[in-house]
């Protein structure tokens, strides 16, 4: 009876604690939807949607075969899908929600969806890889997502630019986490059989869907590709020697050929199509014109350290260091015979390697002004997702080792309470910024203006990266007005006061 009535108590307890993780998620989501309805809108938006005609030129050739076949340099080449996606999202959404908001406010609602609609589906493709579960009622998927959650910077004014999943700016979402989203469903199979020991079941459907989303992956964002290329690599060589050592044939040859051989069928046709196709937009890449020239391979490569040591020495990594380097001292000297801790350490050697593989490769992708130490928060996103990953895949299984006798009492307090501590530093420093007050204002004193030229009084951008002083530099984007219905006709504006910085 007392056996029964423990286990009917733990089995509450559960779903209490269920219930709390559930309402936790649930809360901090929605927190990060009022963020996102407070940003600001950005300069390459109107690009697309318009879109300008650089980017008509992507929509007139996706693939790429007449760029290459004219030898004609371009903006944006082997971006498609993030134009594309970008572009019927901001023409059709904002029109769509104009039935429930007013126009301006419509916008800043489209932004909002959209983010967080990428927020849940890489918040949920990751905790799947981490739990191995689906079913987001479950325990293990729900504690998963709770641990995710704080790595979600939505708009800390400080961290965001650390850790910077959901970038600030909408169009940098659909170049970077939205693409990043295809990449994670293509290799979701993969982290689920190394990490879970569970074979993903590929009937036809999922075949036709998993190539699209292999086309989709490779030519959306300029990460993915070398992605794509670097993994695929790696994979392919951790099966080839693991089969050439288990070979006992001396002649070096027949190992090498037995090694290839024992690559399964199915990992051939999932590593080579996307490969192939990664290597096409790899190559299309070449035809991107934008900033060409502004310095050369050497200089840029001399550009690396400096980015690599600002990006690495930030409040983020160094946690993520701190995190990293304990979990796997953890493991490796209380666990080190425990089946999972292959999977562990195997997640950290693919994290190590394609780290030093990517940063040494990321020069070759060109120089931004926008970005002059090469390594940001945007470019640094595949190893960010990674060590993430590796951390609250190790951590959660640390957590379940606190009842085994290899941990003494003061360690069984001191591990969950900092861990816990950490998490709580995140969600304590994601707090909410208004971005777009000025920018706000400035949109309603547009509309509601009768002149066709608006004058602003004020210095804040509007639809725009910076503040405009000459009327013809807003002509684009009058026309997006337009087309958004915040305005009657297209109407020029411009800003009358002049930063603080600028009289300096």
């Amino acid at each position: 009876m007392f056996q029964e009535y423990m286990k009917t108590k733990n089995i509450s307890n559960k779903i209490l604690l269920s219930l709390i993780l559930f309402l936790f998620i649930t809360l901090s989501l929605s927190k990060s939807y009022k963020q996102y309805a407070v940003s600001s809108l950005d300069g390459d938006v109107a690009e697309s949607v318009l879109p300008y005609p650089a980017i008509q030129k992507i929509f007139d050739d996706p693939t790429g075969i007449k760029t290459i076949v004219n030898n004609h340099k371009h903006q944006g080449t082997n971006r498609f899908f993030s134009h594309y996606f970008l572009h019927k999202t901001f023409r059709e959404l904002p029109i769509l929600l104009q039935h429930f908001f007013d126009p301006i406010n419509s916008v800043y609602q489209s932004i909002a969806i959209t983010k967080l609609i990428i927020q849940i589906l890489i918040l949920f493709l990751l905790t799947v890889i981490i739990s191995g579960k689906t079913n987001i009622f479950s325990f293990q998927f729900l504690i998963s997502a709770a641990v995710l959650i704080p790595f979600f910077q939505t708009n800390g004014k400080y961290l965001a630019h650390e850790i910077g999943i959901i970038d600030k700016y909408v169009s940098y979402c659909f170049f970077y986490a939205l693409p990043f989203i295809f990449l994670l469903i293509f290799y979701l199979p993969i982290f689920l059989e190394h990490l879970h020991q569970k074979i993903m079941k590929m009937n036809w459907f999922l075949v036709v869907m998993w190539i699209i989303f292999a086309i989709i992956a490779c030519f959306s964002g300029p990460l993915n590709a070398p992605v794509i290329l670097i993994s695929n690599l790696i994979l392919l060589l951790y099966q080839f020697f693991c089969n050439f050592q288990a070979y006992s044939s001396k002649s070096l040859i027949r190992k090498g050929l037995y090694a290839l051989k024992s690559i399964s069928l199915r990992n051939y046709l999932f590593i080579i199509p996307i490969t192939i196709l990664a290597l096409y937009s790899t190559f299309l890449g070449t035809y991107n014109n934008h900033y060409e020239g502004l310095l050369t391979l050497k200089e840029i490569y001399l550009l690396l350290p400096k980015g690599i040591f600002k990006s690495f020495t930030t409040l983020s990594y160094i946690i993520f260091f701190a995190l990293l380097i304990s979990n796997y001292l953890i493991v490796y000297y209380k666990f080190n015979k425990d089946i999972q801790i292959k999977r562990i350490f195997g997640l950290y050697r693919f994290l190590i390697i394609f780290s030093l593989v990517y940063l040494l490769l990321l020069p070759l992708g060109g120089f931004r002004p926008y970005r002059p130490f090469i390594l940001r928060y945007d470019t640094i996103l595949p190893i960010t997702v990674l060590s993430i990953i590796t951390i609250c895949y190790t951590s959660l299984f640390i957590l379940r080792q606190l009842k085994t006798e290899k941990w003494t009492p003061s360690i069984k307090i001191i591990y969950p309470t900092v861990f816990l501590l950490l998490l709580i530093f995140f969600l304590l420093r994601n707090k909410t910024y208004v971005y777009n007050e000025c920018e706000k204002t400035s949109l309603y004193l547009i509309s509601n203006s009768k002149e066709d030229i608006v004058v602003l009084d004020n210095d804040c951008s509007v639809v725009g990266w910076e503040p405009l002083y000459l009327p013809e530099e807003s002509k684009n984007y009058g026309e997006l007005l337009y087309l958004w219905r915040i305005t009657d006709k297209p109407k020029l504006y411009y800003n009358l006061l002049i930063p603080i910085e600028g009289l300096q």
